[in-house]
């Protein structure tokens, strides 16, 4: 464990602490992985309710990271922040029309005090999702999606990203006896409402060849992947996102799944304001939202779909926990979801 001050030009100083990770070679240790999505932090109704709300949310996470006796990270899975629409009454236009109004949005919400001291409490990774992006369901069209990549690797220092033929957010790192593949869901992403072919992808064929390959020569225990939609929900009545309106890609990937079993795999998504987990055979997504935005129910075609746990719904705001304990077999990966308050709402093993 290291402690710092940071010295600032013309007074003032900053401190905080952080902890290395076990030199390489080390035997596996227990960890902890806090997650969550879906932040939006500005003070803000619509239909007389708030938008967003139990912003001391962050506060309990900061405190529980300071007190925690593991090594711990936390993953941000999109939505990390909202680019507001335009305000026509008041003559104020949209956030993502402009580079200099979504770097503006980007510096008010790390100025929050609450925020920065979740950012000291520990070192984090992230993925994007639409409104961390653009618009509400933005996809490749989006004129300013340069713009938008650049902030974020600004804002976000993750390993390298992307590659120089085929920009996005998307990378990979290993902790410990376990390897992380962060994908982008946005920035190759055909439209939502396209109708359904066989190259109508989420991800696109250049980062999905990248994971498969990933997956197959990862010597990890555990590969957790994570995207910004959920993965294995289904949408019966058309309404919510996910990678079932790309189902070409989803079942091509699935059918490699099958041909080529990949031990220790987990998955991770946020965006739909509910946290959900699902299971199909050994395979668990546990997909956490929201941190602070206005919860949304969990509807009957969601509650018809067979992968779904329905015993893990949480509908309220929350966040997640992953914790990876044991030695040699018995190791294992312990989800657990937790309230506003901290609050433990369910306990689950994933993997």
């Amino acid at each position: 464990m290291y402690q710092y001050r940071v010295t600032l030009e013309g007074g003032g100083s900053a401190a905080g602490r952080f902890r290395t990770t076990p030199a390489p070679g080390s035997a596996p240790g227990d960890f902890r992985v806090y997650i969550g999505s879906c932040a939006y932090t500005e003070a803000y109704t619509r239909g007389g309710n708030p938008y967003g709300a139990n912003h001391h949310i962050f506060d309990t996470m900061a405190a529980r990271m300071a007190a925690d006796n593991l090594p711990h990270f936390m993953l941000w899975l999109g939505d990390n922040l909202y680019l507001r629409g335009p305000s026509p009454n008041l003559g104020v236009p949209a956030e993502y029309a402009t580079p200099a109004h979504m770097e503006v949005r980007y510096k008010d919400v790390r100025s929050q005090l609450q925020l920065r001291r979740l950012f000291a409490a520990t070192h984090h990774y992230a993925i994007w999702d639409d409104h961390d992006f653009g618009a509400n369901d933005a996809d490749k069209s989006f004129a300013l999606k340069q713009d938008s990549l650049r902030l974020f690797r600004a804002y976000w220092p993750n390993p390298p990203m992307g590659a120089a033929e085929h920009p996005g957010t998307w990378c990979r790192f290993v902790h410990q006896d376990a390897e992380f593949f962060l994908l982008d869901s946005r920035f190759n992403r055909d439209p939502e409402k396209a109708p359904p072919d066989p190259a109508k992808a989420m991800f696109g064929p250049q980062q999905m060849a990248w994971l498969r390959k990933g997956l197959a020569e990862s010597k990890a225990t555990f590969k957790v992947v994570a995207g910004g939609s959920q993965l294995l929900s289904e949408n019966k009545n058309g309404v919510h996102s996910g990678w079932h309106s790309y189902a070409a890609e989803r079942d091509d990937f699935l059918a490699w799944l099958k041909a080529n079993p990949v031990k220790g795999l987990l998955l991770l998504s946020g965006d739909r304001h509910n946290t959900q987990v699902f299971r199909e055979g050994n395979l668990h997504e546990f997909s956490c939202s929201p941190l602070t935005s206005r919860v949304s129910p969990v509807d009957a075609g969601e509650l018809a779909n067979p992968r779904l746990v329905k015993e893990c719904v949480v509908e309220t705001q929350n966040f997640g926990s992953l914790e990876f304990s044991g030695r040699g077999a018995s190791r294992q990966v312990t989800a657990r979801a937790h309230d506003s308050d901290g609050k433990l709402l369910w306990t689950r093993v994933l993997a």
